[in-house]
């Protein structure tokens, strides 16, 4: 055994005395918070790469993850939550180093269901476009879906009742939607303006940009301005497109901007001379339309849900509302209205879909959180019903939707924002406001509000153009590529000048029928292989009788005369000029498809072309050819006009004719 010397005491306790120390050391280290790296594995605010969760085209240059930040700022410890973010690469070989970030609305909407749009637009030449799906909505977790309220809002668009009785359908809806979500642990006060704001500043730190542009539309612009008022130091420039700032009253003056806007419409029809030709007195018909419509409801069957529908004026002035967000809808306006007054309900399927859509599109959740905690508190619930009562020729529609709101924020649980979110946002940040004459929901009176507190901003407002005027538009979009070039300047409105006022189709231009709408909605899209396969079925019969003819018609030359070959060669004869016909129908209706969608594809939600009519002569042409195949097929078999073969073939072409039949009638085809 070796001796303990002095030596190794001394090594020993200048071990135990550092063991100590890195005891106290270790201490401290749980004790006392130093600042850490926002980038560290596991810290929030932090960006996880990951695949897109949208699809993404073949050779677009697209980069996705996630932005994670606490749910509730107040509680940093407490649950994460997850919003997707797509990159969206500039086509630029030496890009803007200040990329544009871009800000749905709603609430509610998804920003990456945009995310094909965004791939072809022109301002991705200069700059990256960053998609960031907000807190709530479809692509982020947790998602705040709400089909309970979907269902309801669905329901209530489809049947008669009270409205008191769809109010309180909608409000238990939103109970039930309520429970679920707080029970998964969702802070529903955690959902508004403000808490989005700072994830938008969350995501350029942990991205690393100096700084960066923001493009808001709707909603998204009050989103936008939030982050004006918030987290100013990384803006470089903001494009606010159809605004909503957080001095306006949203649910007070609806009702009165929608008037204004329907009334712009009417005026424009009758200042224009083929419009108030077509359609006179197009007001006084609309409220008339209305009026009847409560009185006796309307039954249509539509296609994007599996529903048939009892549609009663205050519907009809639900998707009026909506088409005023469209010029494109806009333009079909008037005769939508006069075909109705005159008993052509096959119009309003096309509405109907747009509007059920429209109302089923949002995150609904989201939309009630973001709505009870920053809007609805600051208006006054006695305006409100004297509002309603000043605007009741607009029935029921937007009355309803307002009490529902009011019931629902009551139990929402969203909080209440303070003050400070109905107070104008003052900034020196260079804004573009683009506005749109016949928007009914941000009309441009609303972009000049919000111009009077921004010091340094752009403001134009765009002819014959209504609600995202830069989705309708290539002038907008030049505008806005000016001004990203720089924001120090006013983008030349060269361009504005070429822009048109509203123009109307009338039925000079349009051949009225439902025929190419259900097609595009069910059988092009696949909706119903049924009717695919059947269609498959004829073609090959009436593909194979028009090859054949040249050969029946030499058989038949070969054969001796006498009254049964006559007969067997006028069978011949009539099943190749069906098959002929049919051929030539689908063929002429596929081209005249084809050619409307490339000039105006709305066109195709009611009817085709007038040029296009003569076409659908040959339906009922060809009924009557068929029923003469049906009676030579009879014959064929009595008189064995042929082989077995020859006979079988001719019945099944038979078959393909009849079920053709059954093919256009249920496509409505039939009709003339």
């Amino acid at each position: 055994m070796k001796p303990i010397t002095p030596k190794k005491i001394g090594q020993w306790l200048k071990r135990i005395g550092l063991g100590f120390l890195s005891l106290i050391a270790l201490f401290v280290s749980f004790t006392i918070k130093l600042p850490r790296p926002v980038s560290a594995q596991g810290d929030v605010p932090r960006f996880e790469p990951s695949a897109c969760p949208v699809g993404v085209p073949a050779g677009a240059k697209v980069d996705c993850g996630y932005l994670i930040v606490p749910q509730d700022r107040q509680q940093p410890e407490g649950r994460t939550i997850r919003m997707a973010v797509a990159i969206l690469k500039s086509r630029s070989q030496n890009p803007a180093t200040d990329p544009l970030v871009f800000l749905a609305g709603g609430p509610g909407a998804s920003a990456l269901a945009s995310l094909g749009w965004w791939l072809g637009s022109p301002l991705l030449d200069h700059r990256d476009i960053i998609l960031l799906e907000q807190r709530g909505t479809h692509y982020a977790d947790p998602w705040l879906d709400c089909p309970e309220i979907d269902a309801a809002l669905r329901d209530n668009f489809g049947r008669v009742e009270a409205p008191g009785k769809e109010v309180a359908y909608v409000v238990q809806a939103a109970i039930q939607c309520r429970d679920r979500l707080v029970g998964k642990g969702v802070n529903l006060a955690a959902y508004n303006s403000a808490e989005i704001a700072s994830d938008v500043e969350d995501l350029r730190r942990v991205r690393g940009y100096d700084k960066w542009n923001l493009y808001g539309i709707s909603n998204g612009t009050r989103l936008a301005l939030t982050v004006m008022r918030d987290h100013p130091a990384g803006i470089r420039s903001v494009v606010l497109d159809s605004v909503f700032p957080p001095q306006s009253d949203g649910y007070i003056e609806r009702l009165p901007d929608f008037d204004q806007a329907l009334r712009a419409v009417f005026a424009a029809c009758a200042a224009n001379p083929r419009c108030r030709a077509a359609y006179p007195d197009l007001e006084r018909v609309f409220y008339d339309v209305v009026k009847r419509m409560n009185a006796r409801p309307v039954s249509i069957s539509i296609h994007v849900f599996p529903y048939h529908l009892q549609l009663t004026g205050d519907d009809l002035i639900a998707g009026m509302h909506r088409a005023l967000y469209d010029p494109s809808l806009i333009s079909f306006m008037p005769l939508l209205i006069y075909q109705v007054h005159d008993g052509n309900h096959d119009v309003l399927v096309p509405l109907a879909d747009e509007s059920l859509s429209f109302l089923t599109g949002m995150s609904r959740g989201m939309l009630y959180s973001v709505e009870c905690h920053d809007e609805m508190p600051f208006n006054d619930p006695r305006i409100l019903e004297t509002t309603v009562k000043a605007y009741a020729r607009l029935g029921n529609y937007l009355s309803d939707d307002t009490q529902a709101a009011l019931a629902i924020c009551n139990i929402w649980g969203a909080g209440q924002a303070g003050h400070i979110e109905t107070e104008p946002v003052r900034s020196d940040i260079p804004t573009l406001i683009l506005s749109g004459q016949h928007d009914p929901i941000t009309p441009p009176r609303l972009g000049e509000l919000a111009a009077e507190t921004l010091n340094h901003s752009f403001v134009f407002e765009f002819p014959g153009q209504a609600h995202g005027v830069i989705n309708d538009s290539p002038c907008p979009i030049s505008m806005t590529i000016a001004f990203l070039n720089d924001p120090t300047t006013a983008p030349d409105a060269g361009c504005m000048s070429q822009m048109r006022s509203l123009t109307f189709v009338t039925q000079d231009n349009l051949y009225v029928t439902p025929a190419a709408y259900r097609l595009n909605t069910e059988l092009l899209r696949m909706r119903d292989p049924l009717h695919f396969g059947v269609l498959g079925f004829c073609l090959l019969f009436f593909l194979v009788e028009v090859l054949l003819l040249p050969g029946n018609l030499y058989r038949q030359i070969r054969k001796r005369s006498g009254p049964t070959a006559q007969k067997a060669g006028l069978a011949r004869g009539l099943a190749a000029a069906t098959a002929a016909l049919n051929l030539a129908f689908l063929v002429g209706l596929a081209l005249a498809v084809r050619d409307t969608a490339s000039a105006n594809w709305l066109m195709l939600a009611f009817g085709l072309p007038a040029k296009a009519a003569p076409l659908l002569i040959i339906p009922p042409l060809t009924t009557v050819l068929t029923i003469g195949l049906l009676l030579f097929a009879v014959l064929a078999w009595r008189r064995r006009y042929w082989t077995v073969v020859g006979r079988v073939h001719y019945s099944l072409l038979t078959l393909a004719a009849l079920a053709f039949i059954w093919f256009l009638s249920y496509w409505s085809l039939l009709r003339l």
